[in-house]
């Protein structure tokens, strides 16, 4: 993939995998990937903002892609918080512009009450407020990661299963847009084809409850860095009308709202040269 670099990097609990693009002395840009997703959901829209001059990086969340944490560790989305935070503050990426997708933005929310003056400003799209997930097809899973039969199916190639990859194919307006690249690279295969994958994503899918999102909804209306939501108007899991709507009445006065035609939920790896585009166009004096 042109343009991007992949680095590991030494954390208390074991290792993150970050794909970056761009120069470390440039502004920093970090990017919050979701469910089911990992940080190739943003595999064409980094190389776009280094272009613009940013140093971009999207790392893979703990249960996700390559990052790797001791049998221990934390997975719950209070705790990833915490450790970008520690991460970014560690490494003086801060201040960053936070960009938070899915239950990455969710992350984003927690990371920007809880650590304010790490961020520069915040972006947040097609992502969940307060109860607002887990989804039905992730609830799904997650009763079989806690029920403990997520790796056993995982396993023996009964996850992904039809229905799941129909979910995926509804979260793009223009499903003839997701390829089979798309599936394996950037949704499946660091899930199911290795033991060390399944075991992390099972973790993860045991950890996930939104009881510190729902805490911090009333925090969210006093947020003192510039925010902006960017959604996409063909969001079947998300919608603009409905989540979109819901979380802009949760943050400061006059927040920007954009609605971007066209794209579904994965909006990022659907449409990149666009979402590129409005991220770049929000005024950096806001």
């Amino acid at each position: 993939m042109t343009g991007l670099e992949r680095l590991t990097v030494p954390i208390e609990q074991g290792t993150l995998s970050v794909v970056t693009a761009g120069a470390p002395t440039d502004q920093p840009i970090m990017l919050l990937h979701g469910i089911p997703s990992n940080a190739y959901l943003f595999r064409d829209v980094l190389p776009r903002l280094a272009q613009a001059g940013y140093y971009a990086l999207a790392p893979d969340m703990p249960g996700y892609g390559e990052t790797r944490l001791g049998d221990d560790a934390d997975y719950s989305l209070s705790a990833v918080a915490d450790t970008y935070a520690a991460w970014l503050e560690r490494d003086a990426y801060a201040p960053v512009w936070l960009v938070g997708h899915d239950l990455g933005g969710a992350v984003a929310q927690l990371i920007a009450v809880r650590y304010p003056h790490l961020l520069s400003r915040l972006t947040l799209g097609n992502c969940p407020l307060g109860d607002s997930f887990p989804v039905p097809a992730v609830n799904m899973a997650v009763a079989m990661a806690r029920a403990g039969l997520f790796l056993p199916f995982a396993s023996l190639g009964l996850f992904p299963n039809f229905y799941m990859t129909g979910e995926v194919r509804r979260g793009f307006g223009d499903s003839a847009r997701l390829t089979s690249d798309m599936l394996d690279t950037v949704f499946w295969a660091g899930k199911t084809k290795s033991e060390a994958g399944r075991r992390e994503f099972a973790k993860h899918l045991r950890h996930l409850r939104n009881d510190e999102s729902v805490e911090i909804v009333p925090q969210l209306k006093s947020l003192p860095m510039p925010v902006q939501v960017l959604w996409s108007s063909l969001d079947r899991h998300q919608s603009a009308e409905t989540s979109g709507r819901q979380l802009l009445l949760a943050l400061p006065e006059g927040t920007p709202f954009e609605v971007v035609e066209g794209a579904g939920h994965f909006m990022p790896l659907e449409t990149p040269a666009d979402y590129a585009t409005r991220l770049l166009a929000w005024p950096t004096n806001q």
